[in-house]
């Protein structure tokens, strides 16, 4: 799957079992050059069995909010951190990558990954190409 621009998703809940189904599939997930994916869209990307990325494509993240409170705000050991984090451990066999989100950006901001950013999280199954 080549995701082109995507600015995220609404619900996390249908989401994540769409994204679970994709890996599932077997499928890989490819960013071109000129790809613009943030928030839940990052997320579908990390479904891919193998996830490739373009040097200039942008990957973008940020914490979520449930109207009250940012997704930081809650402690670590929260239930309110189990969906999120559980899904990032599936596909990455870590949830680090989830804990560095929700304080990368607040919910209403974008952080935009650096390449070191991107390689310590191990979100490509392959080197940059």
């Amino acid at each position: 799957m080549v995701l082109e621009k995507m600015p995220g998703s609404l619900d996390d809940e249908a989401l994540f079992p769409f994204a679970r189904w994709i890996r599932a599939q077997g499928y890989n997930t490819h960013l071109e050059s000129t790809s613009e994916i943030a928030s839940g869209a990052v997320d579908l990307f990390l479904s891919g069995v193998e996830r490739t990325m373009e040097k200039g494509a942008k990957l973008g993240v940020h914490s979520w909010s449930d109207g009250d409170k940012e997704a930081s705000e809650y402690p670590r050991s929260h239930s309110a951190h189990s969906l999120n984090a559980s899904y990032i451990k599936a596909m990455l066999n870590s949830d680090e990558f989830y804990w560095f989100t929700i304080n990368a950006a607040p919910a209403n901001a974008i952080h935009w990954m650096n390449e070191a950013e991107i390689k310590k999280y191990q979100l490509l199954t392959q080197p940059l190409l």
